[in-house]
């Protein structure tokens, strides 16, 4: 079964699917993000110029994608008077890495926005956070791919697998913003609407219901009336494994149902895709320089 937001259904060969990864990161480079984010506001920015690095430091501690945050990109900034009818804060959100605000449209839709630059650096002990320890975690950083989100985006169309729609847009320096625009005003990252939860996200481009992982192994266990669609979750398995996205914990999941028939069939939408095709690279970290997951 294939979710209306695929839009392409059936998978691909791995060789097809090999070419097809390859020419997709060719042209959803740092400048390709969608412009739906406002007609014609536009800004310049780069997701990451603190990553420059000398030519001693990037023989140390890898050069993969540094190029990358450190290119300025023309992105669109995101109106927040007329997108999905405007859009208000709600509250800060995220986890231990990523600075991110959600809002809400007047519909009722929720809508995340979560910071390109990540501050690994909490997954270490307070006393080595402000310290050269601190320096290299923040540092890794570069080993992501920055427009991964959009990326991968569409290759989930092209594979069938459920997914909605990702851009890159701009946080404008607006009183719109409330008392989180001096946080994140100018902030680059990524705007996607919100997967379940309360009103119209509990019915997902058209689902049935739409429950958590947790949800998920509380019903499968009670009843053999809920299952896990086999052929769904192997396809979006293998999917982060042809990516190479290791950072997939059981927050980054959501299930689906599109239909009322028994057993009800859950499918899987996956989410988070900071980590995906992660690079790590250099003469001290190109074999072990993996960080914990968030």
């Amino acid at each position: 079964m294939t979710a209306p937001s695929a839009r392409v259904a059936g998978g691909i060969a791995p060789g097809t699917a090999l070419l097809a990864l390859l020419a997709l990161l060719a042209l959803v480079g740092l400048g390709a993000a969608p412009a739906r984010a406002q007609a014609g506001a536009t800004d310049t920015v780069a997701a990451g110029p603190e990553y420059r690095a000398s030519g001693v430091h990037r023989f140390l501690f890898g050069t993969w994608y540094r190029s990358l945050w450190a290119t300025p990109f023309e992105a669109p900034v995101l109106d927040l008077a007329s997108y999905a009818g405007g859009l208000t804060p709600v509250a800060r959100t995220g986890g231990q890495q990523t600075r991110a605000l959600r809002f809400r449209s007047p519909d009722g839709r929720e809508f995340f926005f979560r910071s390109l630059a990540k501050d690994p650096s909490s997954v270490l002990p307070p006393d080595l956070i402000e310290t050269v320890a601190g320096d290299l975690v923040r540092d890794q950083t570069k080993s992501a791919l920055p427009t991964a989100p959009p990326v991968v985006a569409r290759l989930l169309t092209a594979a069938g697998i459920p997914h909605d729609d990702i851009q890159i847009v701009v946080l404008p320096d607006d009183p719109l913003l409330g008392e989180f625009r001096l946080d994140f005003r100018g902030l680059v990252g990524t705007l996607e609407e919100r997967v379940g939860g309360d009103g119209p996200a509990a019915h997902w481009h058209g689902a049935v219901e739409v429950i958590t992982s947790d949800s998920l192994v509380a019903r499968t266990t009670r009843s053999t009336g809920d299952r896990v669609d086999p052929r769904s979750y192997l396809t979006a398995r293998l999917f982060d494994v042809l990516i190479g996205d290791w950072d997939r914990h059981r927050d980054q999941w959501r299930w689906v149902r599109f239909d009322d028939r028994t057993p009800r069939a859950w499918h899987p939408v996956p989410l988070d895709r900071d980590q995906a095709f992660a690079k790590y690279d250099g003469l001290l970290l190109g074999r072990r320089g993996r960080l914990p997951p968030r």
